[in-house]
């Protein structure tokens, strides 16, 4: 009974401490990771930057301070022309201007255009005469009498219409005068047209370069736990519970009814005792599970491992030395 207890207790122990084992291993440290984590943070809390200068692009005034002048230059926006006037009697307001052309031209309306007859006063005379009325300023041999046609001869140029009652010639003269208008000269001016244009400027800034302080690069280095000392097992078997470990010593055997009793010799106390001085298996102080830095809860678990087998190697020692006092 006290064997099966004692394989029950080893088993115990043995599964829990393999339980904490798996269980209990710490979350192992990525130093890459935290290494690159590191770097990212600061490179997000400066950035190097290079000294240079910036320039802008054709504008007509600076951005601001600290902007400076590096080029200009003057664009055209209307071509140079010649600016002409029409025809006027005076220059136009304004400098600039220089005459060019002239010319005269009928201004207000002085007289109509009409038919003028003249009279024959010349004397008789033998034929159409000769002379006309524009060729007789003085009015020597045609006389102007009236205006008009009031013979409605409609044809410019001299006719007779003879009177008998007068004894002289009866020749007239029918002319067309034009109308008459005032004459105006008039004048034609130009000048030069300046172009129209604007400047226009690249102005250049001077950025300063940005330097970043060197950081250190601190190794991640593990912590590795300090080694924890394993519970020492008794030689001797144990029990669990409230029963204390204790060598085991030689009983008298219990005689029930109907049985022989089995008398205790020195034969029987030598095998006992070859039995408890049989070398045990080593048992390992530390063991190592195969993770470097192993928590306190795997410490526990490999004690309890440790323990589990103690006792069952115990047990198996009970179950033989009781084999052997039930075949002798």
């Amino acid at each position: 009974m006290r064997a099966l207890a004692l394989s029950l207790a080893g088993a115990l122990a043995v599964l829990s401490g393999g339980l904490l084992i798996v269980t209990g291993g710490p979350a192992q440290s990525d130093p890459a990771r935290d290494n690159r984590s590191t770097s990212v943070a600061l490179d997000d809390a400066c950035v190097p930057v290079e000294a240079r200068t910036e320039k802008t692009g054709w504008v007509t005034a600076s951005p601001g301070n600290g902007w400076y002048l590096v080029e200009s230059r003057t664009v055209t926006d209307e071509e140079a022309t010649t600016e002409s006037s029409g025809w006027l009697t005076a220059p136009p307001p304004g400098e600039g201007w220089k005459q060019v052309d002239t010319r005269t031209v009928d201004g207000v309306l002085e007289e109509e255009s009409h038919w003028q007859r003249y009279s024959w006063v010349g004397g008789p005379l033998e034929g159409k005469p000769t002379v006309v009325p524009a060729d007789d300023p003085e009015e020597e041999f045609w006389q102007s009498n009236v205006e008009g046609d009031p013979h409605g001869v409609g044809v410019e140029g001299a006719y007779d219409r003879s009177n008998v009652h007068s004894g002289k010639a009866d020749w007239f003269y029918l002319e067309w005068v034009d109308a008459t208008y005032e004459q105006v000269t008039q004048f034609r001016y130009e000048r030069p047209v300046a172009p129209v244009t604007h400047e226009e400027f690249v102005f250049a800034f001077d950025r300063p370069s940005v330097e970043c302080p060197v950081v250190p690069t601190v190794p991640v280095v593990p912590t590795v736990p300090t080694e924890q000392p394993v519970p020492t097992v008794p030689s001797g078997p144990t029990v669990l519970g409230d029963e204390a470990t204790a060598p085991v010593e030689p009983t008298e055997p219990t005689v029930q009814a109907g049985e022989a009793a089995v008398p205790s010799t020195a034969a029987d106390v030598e095998v006992l005792g070859e039995q408890a001085t049989k070398p045990k298996p080593a048992v390992p102080k530390a063991v190592d599970a195969g993770a470097s830095g192993s928590t306190g809860t795997e410490v526990m678990g490999i004690g309890l491992v440790g323990g589990g087998a103690l006792l069952l190697l115990a047990a198996t020692g009970a179950l033989l030395g009781a084999r052997r006092l039930e075949v002798s």
